[in-house]
């Protein structure tokens, strides 16, 4: 009997451990590497790598956490 309890305690964990890794990727959308093809959008590594096309004036492209966004830069006026 002991036994039976021991064997239901380990298979509640390893269900629990299951359900907390899948929970984990939907979050992170199952992000991996960089250049994965599992991003969306284009990819970078710095600003440079981002196509200026995507972006309409005054935004220009910018490489965050290795992906491509446009952002305003305010011009300071002397």
């Amino acid at each position: 009997m002991q036994m039976r309890q021991n064997m239901a305690t380990i298979l509640n964990f390893v269900f629990v451990i299951i359900l907390f890794i899948s929970l984990l990727l939907v979050v992170t959308k199952g992000y991996r590497e960089p250049f994965s093809s599992f991003t969306e959008g284009p990819t970078c590594k710095e600003d440079i790598d981002c196509p200026s096309i995507s972006c309409v004036n005054p935004q220009v492209p910018k490489c965050i956490m290795f992906e491509c966004h446009c952002k305003y830069i305010p011009t300071t006026l002397k």
